[in-house]
């Protein structure tokens, strides 16, 4: 026989096996994957006869005893370790696994094949030893840009891409359990230990095109992933789950306050100064603050208020402020119930800068402080925190901020504010701070209002 190679690509490393050698009087066997791109090439002279058959492994029976990786597990440790102690490194590493595999065939370490099983035991025992953990995970790469085809048979193609972004998903332990964890970006040139990250070492997913409309053109989206490995250091993992997964982070929290309080607390405050630097939505702001309520935790809800909410208010993203306020003072509404002290509404001056002077809330946030203000303090019965003198210093200076910006809040009712003063009659000190609020926004009203019945 002549001709009639077999072409095998494992990954990007291809492979020609050459049956022709001694056909005369030899046979040839080949296994491979079966997720290896493979083609018979065209036989020249001759005749070919295969029989092709499925290799599968069944059964609970041992696997093939792997190569003694001692020494590779020596030699990460130290490099793992060193990695831990340099705050400038990145907070995780991706490795890309050489085989495919589809959400449902990652199961665990154990279902990898060949050269990833052992890529995998090896750096999950360097990461024990370390004090690092390892999971599986989806790697994904999107991609967008200008398109062309996609009608009449003509297939889709980028004009360009002028932009792409990169995360991981589904996750699973080594040990096989699916983890709650959602999409954690990853930064392509930081975080990225193989070679390849381009769509062609990569799966494709599925593809979205947006049509052309008036003078823009067609624009189009598309996904490729890799089953990946993904490692870091223990002090890594509180930044790295408050990138996406901050939800199943409080959710750990609340089951670790049963087990080890202690413990809990200390990654509390951790999850909390977190927070301050990270973007993050409504839903995992709410879990964190169930656990400091839970936790007790008056020094965790100072910093939440005056940090974390601040941040969610500049950068999180809603269609119209009012959300994005209203958002912030029902996560900060039940920590000052809990928590009132001259430290607390100290750290709520911050919350309240920043409502008033950026996004110009003033009802919601009265609410908030009407309801603080007939809440009694801890242990003095009959006292309420507006008549301490310490707390009354952080009134005028709401009313002071209220007085300077009114002008801008012509949109506010009145007969929406004085319908609550009637409640607040049980303290006198409340009462007049109330009304002298009220004034102070009716001379805004009038000041920006075109008539005088306004």
């Amino acid at each position: 026989m002549q001709g009639g190679q077999l072409k095998i690509t494992h990954g990007d490393t291809p492979k020609m096996v050459d049956f022709s050698q001694n056909s005369d009087y030899k046979t040839c066997a080949v296994a491979f994957y079966a997720d290896c791109q493979h083609e018979l090439l065209r036989v020249t002279s001759g005749y070919r006869l295969c029989l092709i058959y499925n290799l599968v492994h069944v059964g609970q029976g041992a696997p093939p005893a792997a190569i003694d990786r001692t020494a590779a597990v020596q030699a990460l440790c130290p490099i793992l370790e060193r990695w831990a102690a340099d705050d400038n490194g990145p907070k995780k590493l991706v490795w890309l696994l050489e085989h495919r595999y589809s959400q449902a065939g990652l199961k665990s370490v154990a279902s990898l094949k060949a050269q990833d099983r052992a890529v995998a035991d090896t750096l999950w025992a360097a990461a024990k030893a370390a004090g690092a953990d390892v999971y599986l995970a989806t790697f994904v790469r999107r991609e967008q840009g200008p398109a062309e085809g996609g009608y009449a048979g003509i297939p889709s193609t980028f004009v360009e891409v002028d932009s792409y972004s990169h995360y991981c998903k589904d996750w699973v332990s080594l040990d096989g359990q699916r983890l709650t964890f959602k999409q954690m970006p990853v930064e392509g040139d930081k975080e990225f230990i193989r070679d390849g990250l381009n769509s062609e070492r990569l799966a494709f997913e599925k593809e979205e095109i947006n049509e052309a409309t008036g003078n823009a053109g067609a624009r189009m989206d598309r996904w490729y992933n890799q089953a990946a490995l993904v490692v870091w250091p223990r002090k890594h993992r509180v930044a790295n789950l408050m990138r996406g997964s901050a939800t199943a982070l409080a959710q750990e929290l609340r089951a670790a306050l049963l087990r080890d309080p202690a413990s809990a607390a200390a990654t509390l405050k951790e999850v909390v100064a977190q927070l301050c630097t990270v973007e993050v939505d409504a839903a995992a702001l709410k879990g964190v603050q169930e656990v400091i309520l839970a936790a007790q935790a008056e020094e965790c809800a100072q910093q939440f208020v005056s940090g974390a909410l601040p941040k969610f208010l500049r950068e999180q993203q809603y269609k119209d402020d009012a959300k994005r306020a209203a958002a912030a003072i029902d996560l900060a509404a039940p920590l000052y119930t809990r928590f009132i002290s001259p430290a607390m509404f100290q750290s709520m001056q911050t919350l309240t800068k920043t409502l008033l002077k950026k996004y110009r809330v003033v009802q919601p946030l009265l609410e908030l402080l009407l309801l603080v203000a007939q809440t009694p303090c801890a242990g003095e019965a009959q006292k309420f925190p507006f008549e301490t003198r310490e707390l009354q210093h952080m009134m005028v200076h709401v009313l002071d901020i209220v007085e300077r910006e009114a002008v801008a809040f012509s949109r506010f009712q009145p007969d929406e504010w004085y319908y609550m003063l009637p409640a607040a009659a049980g303290s006198a000190t409340v009462t007049a701070l109330l009304v002298a609020l009220s004034k102070c926004l009716l001379r805004g009203c009038q000041a920006s209002s075109a008539t005088a019945d306004e």
